[in-house]
């Protein structure tokens, strides 16, 4: 499948169809790739996948909807349909996904899914916006989930205004534990040992950005909606070769979930004419010389 291409003289950016989702984001100040370019799957195969119509692993993999058991893959769907292109231009491209026959098997909604993404200048922008479509009402989550090149010692600076809680996952089912950990830095120094319980799971955070610190001085900002919660990962025992990034409007269940989709914990619901929108920035800041 052919990726769309977007440049200026600041970016390249390459978009596939498949899963709407970022193959590349070539720096042209820094020299630089910005995006982790997967390939293994022992590491990460993807890049920046996203995350929709759930997030996360559910219990038993099934939930519950009006009586009837429906079945959806960890993370939802989204990742693995090819959308349909609206626009695209040098500056600009949208992408679009709607339901169909296959996955109103797994989510008995009727959906718009739009993704854009627009160069402005030296940085990126991203747009997605969900909304029902000939329907009175959705209950639905919608994450990204980018990945950046970084190594053990970087430094993520969170810039929270209040100690944040965060909240693990069970390493054998991948459920939400019950509890939360406590904690206050301005900065993560990131190595490995981070991800030994999995992803770190941000609830109510409270902050709209991060700066990602590399070893050579560069730097990328990454700025998104304030959400209930922002996952940050890499994978255990991979040496850190990226950080995930992942503001979501979701989570995954809890180990005491009862499977009703209306009462997930995280779970958004729209009626018609509403929309749901997650809106990401992504700048890349060349080394200070001298």
């Amino acid at each position: 499948m052919t990726n769309l291409v977007m440049e200026n003289e600041f970016l390249r950016v390459e978009v596939s169809p498949l899963g709407a989702e970022m193959h590349s984001i070539w720096c042209k100040r820094t020299g630089c790739e910005q995006l982790w370019q997967g390939g293994d799957p022992k590491v990460w195969k993807d890049h920046a996948p996203w995350l929709f119509p759930l997030i996360g692993q559910l219990k038993d993999d099934h939930y519950l909807w009006q009586g009837k058991t429906y079945t959806m893959p960890m993370h939802g769907f989204a990742s693995g349909k090819e959308f349909s292109v609206v626009e695209a231009s040098p500056k600009a491209v949208t992408l679009r996904l709607e339901d169909t026959p296959e996955t109103l098997n797994m989510y008995p909604f009727r959906f718009t899914l739009d993704i854009t993404y627009t160069l402005e200048g030296e940085s990126l922008k991203v747009k997605a916006d969900v909304t029902p479509r000939e329907t009175d009402e959705i209950y639905v989550s919608l994450g990204a989930h980018p990945g950046f090149y970084c190594q053990e010692g970087d430094v993520l600076e969170l810039n929270a205004p209040a100690p944040l809680q965060c909240r693990r996952l069970c390493l054998d089912n991948h459920l939400l534990q019950p509890g939360t950990e406590e904690f206050a830095p301005d900065k993560l120094v990131l190595k490995g040992s981070l991800f030994d319980n999995d992803a770190m799971l941000l609830e109510n955070p409270d902050i709209d950005g991060v700066t990602l610190t590399r070893h050579n001085g560069t730097k990328v900002e990454i700025s998104f909606t304030k959400v209930p919660w922002l996952g940050i990962w890499s994978r255990t025992g991979a040496g850190l070769p990226y950080i995930c990034v992942e503001p979501w409007y979701g989570v995954d269940d809890p180990i005491d979930a009862d499977g009703r989709l209306e009462k997930k914990l995280g779970i958004e619901r729209l009626k018609k004419g509403e929309h749901l929108t997650l809106e990401l920035g992504i700048r890349s800041i060349p080394a200070v010389q001298g």
